[in-house]
């Protein structure tokens, strides 16, 4: 496994953490939903979430929230609102996560390297999915 980022930049611990970022694995499932996540803090979150209360109710889709934080960015769903611009070519995006992955196209980074075959991408679910399934 290489990744492009200084291996100084993750502790020990949080090796396997990162590596599943690259490679999509999601080991840690939710007894509540059975819904699959990456780390054990993000399916802890998950199931924080789920066994709160859900105080924040879209108007549009009567879906819940617990946290208001996502009920904001749901929201964005329904209002189109893309708060997020490319600081290259103003594209927009609604979700911080596609604008990060938008912006790394511009400046030509790949951080992503397939174990399989060695290529580096800016994003690599795609291609393992199609090249690797």
């Amino acid at each position: 496994h290489r990744c492009s980022l200084p291996r100084s930049s993750y502790g020990t611990l949080h090796i396997a953490d990162h590596k599943r970022t690259q490679t999509g694995d999601r080991p840690f499932s939710s007894y509540i939903c059975q819904e699959a996540f990456r780390t054990e803090t993000e399916l802890q979150i998950h199931e924080w979430s789920d066994t709160k209360e859900r105080t924040f109710r879209c108007q549009t889709c009567q879906k819940a929230f617990a946290q208001k934080c996502n009920f904001d960015r749901h929201k964005r769903v329904h209002t189109g609102e893309k708060p997020y611009k490319c600081s290259t070519c103003a594209k927009a995006f609604g979700n911080p996560a596609n604008w990060k992955r938008h912006e790394r196209l511009h400046r030509g980074e790949r951080p992503f390297r397939c174990e399989a075959c060695g290529k580096a991408f800016t994003h690599i679910n795609k291609h393992q999915k199609r090249c690797h399934p």
